[in-house]
């Protein structure tokens, strides 16, 4: 059990929390909206002490191409604006799209 409080206090001792005004969630979601990502969706964790991050943000696209295009400018333009590299990529497998 002691391997997972070191886990739940980890934020509170780290880097500083984002919220919906910070740089980078304003750059992911500009650069979605660059590539016409539809309904974005920015989910607030920050009250979730297990969670990865402090937000997730999602959106719809209509074509494999098109999600890679979103993927590809969201990492190109967090790091070049933020400095920041990505911790997780999703959906590169799959490249999903969704039905309707």
């Amino acid at each position: 059990m002691e391997q997972l409080s070191v886990l739940t206090n980890r934020k509170k001792k780290g880097a500083a929390r984002l919220t919906k005004a910070s740089k980078i969630i304003k750059t992911i979601i500009a650069a979605i909206q660059e590539k016409k990502g539809k309904n974005i969706i920015s989910l607030d964790l920050r009250k979730i002490n297990e969670a990865v991050a402090d937000f997730f943000i999602v959106c719809e696209a209509s074509s494999q191409p098109q999600i890679r295009a979103i993927a590809d400018n969201v990492d190109d333009r967090v790091r070049d604006k933020c400095g920041e590299k990505p911790f997780h990529h999703e959906g590169y497998n799959n490249l999903q799209v969704g039905v309707d």
